[in-house]
């Protein structure tokens, strides 16, 4: 049986509690399936849909000893190109690029990076480092025209290690609203979640 973009949205609304419009961009990102279209009607199959509200949610209590420092989070709408999105340019405060150079556990170069739409894990990377925006980019531009503004920084990543699919891979992580990015269950920081 198939439902129809807008019942596939009111069913992941009822289910988890979010804006048809999210849940509209949580279709868009694929995770329910590619839809039928039928004329101007897009058509998703009524089991792919229950299944990703049913989606289990992430441990926080075991996570992978790769995330012993503590996780990045990155929230996006972008359901195209979700990592693309997060990579910046951003403002970090030296606090949080201190913690993730100093959280990282003894022998590993990278930091853990999980992006969520609407609370849906949708990709991770390991973060390698931030580096400055290059100048020419829209963004970096219209903050130099602000004296005093923070730099702006991009995220260089690799593809994730296999802590990511046997942690988060598939799964949810409920945030309240704020920021984009949140330094999550670092031993660093007080209270353990922290806005960046």
């Amino acid at each position: 049986m198939h439902l129809s973009q807008r019942n596939a949205a009111a069913l992941l609304g009822r289910e988890l509690g979010i804006p048809r419009r999210a849940a509209t961009r949580l279709l868009a990102t694929g995770m329910a399936g590619t839809p039928e279209r039928t004329g101007a009607v897009l058509r998703y199959e009524r089991q792919r849909v229950e299944a990703l509200a049913r989606r289990p949610v992430v441990d926080r209590v075991r996570l992978p000893p790769e995330c012993a420092g503590g996780v990045l989070i990155a929230r996006t709408t972008d359901a195209v190109d979700p990592l693309g999105a997060v990579r910046g340019p951003a403002r970090f405060s030296w606090v949080t690029q201190s913690v993730m150079r100093l959280a990282r556990p003894v022998g590993q170069s990278w930091f853990p990076l999980v992006v969520v739409v609407h609370h849906f894990v949708v990709t991770g990377a390991e973060l390698l480092e931030l580096r400055p925006a290059p100048r020419d980019h829209p963004r970096a531009l219209a903050a130099t025209s602000w004296p005093g503004r923070p730099q702006l920084w991009t995220l260089v990543t690799q593809e994730p290690g296999d802590w990511y699919r046997r942690h988060f891979e598939g799964r949810m992580h409920y945030f309240g609203p704020g920021n984009p990015y949140l330094l999550w269950a670092c031993p660093l920081t007080k209270p353990p979640d922290a806005i960046c």
